[in-house]
């Protein structure tokens, strides 16, 4: 048994709505980033790895779809994504803009990701700071003697003792 047109249309409609899923929540994830809405975050983390779950299962038949062609054509694998194209212009022609329409939701997909990522990274390094000074672990700044050479500054002390 190979591939039709229907199964084609199934999963990559399948897959669409998992992306538009996928989008949704990272947008809804970095509202609760800006929120600190550490609950909201809990649930989309949940619903994301659903979603990613899907996605993930649909690469691997994808990829099986595309090893059959590879081995029922006699064809070398040097590029799977110019094997799938031909794959859906062979097996489903009218499915190159809904494919075309997944590849974009997966990159806006992964904007969206990168920018969370950046957010997560920047709250991170602002509450690491933070708790360098709650612990009195601040860095004390360089300063410059009138001779010019590079001096540690002050000392520093726990905020519960400042």
């Amino acid at each position: 048994m190979f591939l039709n047109a229907k199964q084609v249309h199934s999963q990559l409609s399948s897959d669409i709505a998992s992306c538009e899923t996928l989008l949704h929540l990272l947008q809804e994830e970095r509202q609760a980033l800006a929120e600190r809405d550490l609950a909201a975050l809990d649930t989309i983390i949940e619903k994301k790895s659903e979603a990613l779950s899907n996605l993930e299962s649909s690469a691997k038949v994808r990829a099986s779809w595309v090893k059959t062609f590879v081995d029922n054509h006699n064809l070398q694998v040097h590029d799977a994504k110019s094997i799938w194209d031909a794959l859906i212009e062979e097996t489903a022609p009218a499915m190159l803009q809904t494919w075309q329409k997944l590849k974009e939701l997966q990159q806006k997909c992964k904007q969206e990701n990168e920018v969370n990522g950046k957010i997560i990274a920047r709250n991170q390094k602002t509450f690491a700071r933070l708790l360098e000074i709650m612990r009195g672990q601040t860095a004390a700044p360089n300063l410059y003697s009138s001779s010019g050479k590079s001096t540690g500054g002050g000392l520093s002390n726990i905020v519960g003792e400042a």
